[in-house]
């Protein structure tokens, strides 16, 4: 499903061990920062994004797409979009509150988004009232970021089993 010239990276939290990940044929990073007992989950993403980012020697202006497991492209749509424009944008950003289905100018879709490398090296979660989603899209909003209308992408909800398509 993925274009060709975009090379996946695999990112494993949990240490590392010998997985069915290694039997993928792509890269695969293990790391411990599942361990790490931060205040959101999407602190934890956030280092293994990092970690990704120095392990691989990925450059500043390199494009990072970022997807979460849980989320099921559907088609390769926004991959393709990132690979055509992504000379006029540093990143593509769903600006959308995945809990109340709603567009918002400062909440957005965190599992599935890309980047440019030096704004997710400047990145930082520090502020543990407003929520991950809210916090990266306040910090996309300066930059020059398309916004996307449509992920193609099934997301399914760890609390309650919820598919969203978005």
């Amino acid at each position: 499903m993925l274009p060709e010239g975009i090379k996946p990276i695999i990112v494993e939290n949990n240490g590392k061990r010998v997985t069915y990940l290694n039997e993928f044929g792509i890269p695969v990073l293990y790391t411990e920062n599942n361990k790490n007992n931060y205040w959101h989950k999407g602190v934890n993403e956030l280092e293994d994004i990092k970690a990704v980012i120095q392990a691989f020697n990925i450059q500043d202006e390199d494009m990072v797409i970022k997807i979460t497991g849980r989320y099921n492209p559907i088609s390769n749509a926004f991959f393709r979009q990132v690979q055509t424009e992504e000379s006029k944008y540093d990143g593509f950003v769903k600006f959308f509150n995945v809990c109340t289905k709603e567009f918002m100018t400062h909440d957005c879709v965190l599992g599935l988004f890309a980047l440019r490398a030096k704004y997710l090296k400047q990145y930082e979660m520090t502020d543990t009232v407003r929520s991950p989603e809210a916090q990266f899209a306040t910090f996309c909003r300066g930059l020059n970021v398309k916004e996307v209308q449509q992920l193609d992408v099934r997301c399914i909800f760890a609390d309650n089993l919820e598919v969203l398509i978005c």
